[in-house]
């Protein structure tokens, strides 16, 4: 070989080889881990014998709905105590009304809800990535999809015994797609969509509004009334509640209103931490006619604490800096709801877990992996009621995760920086 000549480079692949092109190995990665999930949820089926909800309500409520057929979504409540939606009671119906249905067959109809939602959700992340890492033939979408049903989100999901969150999971997903997509209204519609399964669905909706109010100057007429677009979609899945003989208040807010206001649950968040510590100088349990001050005390610091980060993110003049403070924003929003609002339960705030597995793929820096390593592991031990970990300090590691998500925020603002330039105010002592 002459001094001048170049070193023939290593021929991986023939041309028209199918393994030399990128989308025939990621198909065959997609297709192993979507089977090796299949296998997993087979094997899930006899884990357990049905226990908890399943056996003391969901079971209870199947075989109502099976006795009495779609009247019955507008009895089933005042009969049995059913505290879940219209819409729920809904597919109940439908899964009575085919072969699938039997009642020893409940936990594989909940569990396929999940699992449903868990594939929704699953290429509603592949799709995000996408929009957002605009490079051909990338492997991340791939990746981050194939890691979505192994997440505590959606693997606990679908072992619990209870109603499933994947399906609200997997609705506010689309809608994050949507936004990006440039479809607020249809955004906003499946907002409304989601709320009807799971109130938690409202926490997405702060970086929801981030992005309506961004745009709102040089918004078209379209774009500043597409809140409204909740409103029909929460009504559609309303229907069949008011067509079986529900009232127009039971079958929309009905439930909804009742569970807001009902303390039925344990205390979570921020409120765990201060009413379950006797060392405390506060009551160990809050009294009938307290329980609105403090819904209304937590709803003031919540709406402090976003009116702050508004100020923060609309402050960042940057555009790229903004979107990716923006970001942390949208992973800290639901663990700060879940934090101060009441009537919350340990996996409210699962949504922040996906939305930085997200993150991670786009940003791939060690501080994205951390926050979410930290928010899958406090997901799975609150599942498990903290066999490992107690719950006070799983608390206190949501606490920490949201408030480092904040101090990264401001980090980037233009506040830090002109608190940086100004020097210290002289004082005479």
């Amino acid at each position: 070989m002459s001094k001048g000549s170049k070193r023939p480079s290593r021929v991986i692949a023939a041309p028209g080889n199918a393994w030399s092109k990128t989308w025939f190995r990621q198909a065959l990665f997609g297709v192993a881990a979507f089977l090796l999930w299949v296998i997993m949820m087979i094997g899930l089926r006899h884990i357990y014998p049905p226990n908890g909800d399943m056996v003391v309500l969901l079971r209870p409520w199947f075989a109502y709905i099976a006795d009495h057929g779609f009247a019955g979504i507008a009895t089933i409540r005042q009969n049995t105590g059913s505290d879940i939606t219209p819409i729920w009671h809904f597919l109940m119906f439908l899964f009575t009304q085919t072969k699938f249905y039997n009642p020893q067959t409940v936990e594989y109809c909940v569990k396929s809800l999940a699992i449903f939602g868990t594939l929704i959700a699953t290429v509603a992340v592949f799709f995000i990535v996408k929009t957002l890492v605009k490079r051909p033939a990338s492997w991340l979408p791939l990746v981050a999809a194939a890691v979505v049903p192994f997440l505590p989100a959606f693997f606990m999901d679908t072992v619990k015994a209870n109603i499933p969150d994947s399906i609200y999971l997997g609705l506010d997903l689309l809608a994050l797609l949507a936004l990006l997509k440039k479809r607020p209204g249809l955004a906003w519609f499946l907002v409304g969509v989601a709320l009807s399964f799971k109130m938690m669905a409202i926490y997405i909706l702060p970086f929801v509004v981030f992005l309506w109010l961004r745009k709102w100057p040089s918004a078209k007429v379209w774009h500043r009334v597409s809140p409204l677009f909740i409103i029909p979609g929460f009504l559609l899945t309303c229907i069949p509640g008011y067509l079986a003989g529900l009232s127009l208040y039971d079958s929309t807010i009905g439930v909804l209103v009742f569970r807001a206001t009902t303390m039925g649950y344990e205390w979570w968040g921020i409120w765990q931490l201060l009413f379950n510590n006797s060392l405390l100088h506060v009551p160990g349990g809050i009294a009938a006619d307290q329980v609105h001050n403090v819904m209304l005390y937590g709803l003031a610091m919540l709406a402090l604490i976003f009116i702050a980060l508004f100020a923060l993110l609309f402050g960042i003049r940057d555009s790229q800096r903004q979107n990716q403070a923006a970001l942390d924003f949208l992973v800290a929003s639901p663990i700060l709801c879940y934090m101060f609002l009441p009537s919350q339960h340990e996996a409210y705030w699962a949504l922040s877990s996906v939305f930085a597995l997200i993150v991670l793929v786009i940003r791939r820096s060690r501080a994205s992996l951390a926050v979410l390593i930290v928010l899958s592991f406090t997901l799975f031990e609150l599942y498990l009621g903290g066999r490992v970990v107690s719950i006070i300090v799983l608390n206190y590691a949501l606490l920490a995760v949201a408030g480092y998500l904040c101090f990264r925020i401001f980090q980037v603002s233009e506040l830090r920086a002109k608190w940086r330039r100004e020097p210290a105010p002289p004082i005479d002592l």
